[in-house]
């Protein structure tokens, strides 16, 4: 089957709009609806994402969404190495503090190599846009082998819900959120970290205001079809 990711998302169906909704307000008539959440985000949300794409609870830490990430992240290396063709914000946003290069996918690891500091690498799989390329098995390995080497690798997954579950290259950085599937403005998203107790104080203190109850608690079983 093959799946058209072309455009902006699909409109949802109107009995869907009003399941959502309705599971979005059966959520915030909760007592603790408000209560500071937890710097990782709610458990409940956390133990969700972990049955639906194996994400360690312990690894996994709520966030606003990929741009979000990329703005915590920006800064943790002086160079950064960005994926083309890529999505544009992503560059524009880790410039600030860093100096970014696009480069092919199968120019990264040479040059990051070549740096003499380690630098960030940032991919998009599954189903890269614009070009809905996924990373292989050697594309995977070449990753992970940057990662071991001190680099700081981050994947960037946002279209993982039309994929089968696939877990990050090892040592890699994970990052998406429900853009693809609720829409942009629902400002949530979640990344997975390497190894625990390695979240970036910044990240952790950034993540959206429902991070600890709302959507956290929303019953929902799966993404809506796509074809």
């Amino acid at each position: 089957m093959t799946l058209d990711l072309t455009g902006p998302p699909r409109p949802w169906p109107h009995a869907l709009v009003r399941r959502f909704g309705a599971a979005h307000d059966r959520a915030l008539d909760r007592a603790d609806c408000w209560a500071t959440p937890p710097a990782e985000g709610d458990p409940e949300l956390l133990e969700r994402l972990a049955g639906l794409f194996g994400a360690p609870p312990g690894r996994t830490v709520v966030t606003g969404g990929v741009r979000q990430f990329a703005g915590s992240w920006a800064g943790r290396t002086r160079t950064a190495l960005v994926e083309r063709p890529g999505f544009a914000d992503i560059g524009q946003v880790l410039a600030g503090p860093a100096t970014v290069r696009a480069l092919p996918w199968e120019e990264l690891p040479g040059a990051a190599r070549d740096c003499p500091e380690p630098v960030t690498v940032w991919v998009t799989s599954p189903y890269r846009n614009p070009d809905g390329r996924s990373l292989d098995t050697a594309g995977r390995a070449a990753l992970a082998e940057l990662a071991r080497a001190g680099h700081q690798v981050v994947v960037n997954q946002v279209y993982r819900w039309y994929a089968p579950p696939e877990e990050l290259p090892p040592g890699c950085w994970g990052t998406t959120s429900l853009a693809k599937l609720c829409g942009g403005g629902s400002r949530l998203g979640w990344a997975t970290v390497p190894d625990e107790g390695t979240a970036l104080p910044a990240l952790r203190g950034s993540g959206p205001a429902p991070s600890g109850s709302g959507l956290g608690r929303v019953s929902w079983t799966g993404p809506p079809s796509r074809r």
